[in-house]
């Protein structure tokens, strides 16, 4: 792995490097390309994959969310990516 500098040109400012305040499209674009998300929704928009996490659960009231992070899945500097930096984010 090599270190280096993200160079993008979007159409005006990003007004926070708060991926859960990006509102506009070139923002979240942004923060795609620089943090990937737990899931996604596939391509013909009939369910979800798994990006980050392994799997996940849905309580049978649908309030509560289990996600299980890939093993070994780790930051662009090499760091492991945990469950508290999910709770980071969120915080």
């Amino acid at each position: 792995m090599q270190r280096g500098n993200l160079i993008g040109l979007y159409g005006g400012p990003i007004n926070s490097f708060n991926p859960l305040t990006a509102v506009q499209g070139f923002q979240a674009h942004f923060f795609q390309c620089v943090l990937p998300p737990l899931i996604q929704q596939n391509v013909p928009k009939t369910g979800f994959v798994p990006i980050m996490a392994e799997s996940w659960e849905v309580s049978d009231d649908a309030t509560q969310y289990t996600f299980h992070i890939h093993p070994g899945a780790k930051w662009h500097d090499g760091t492991d990516f945990t469950a508290e930096d999910v709770v980071y984010t969120y915080e």
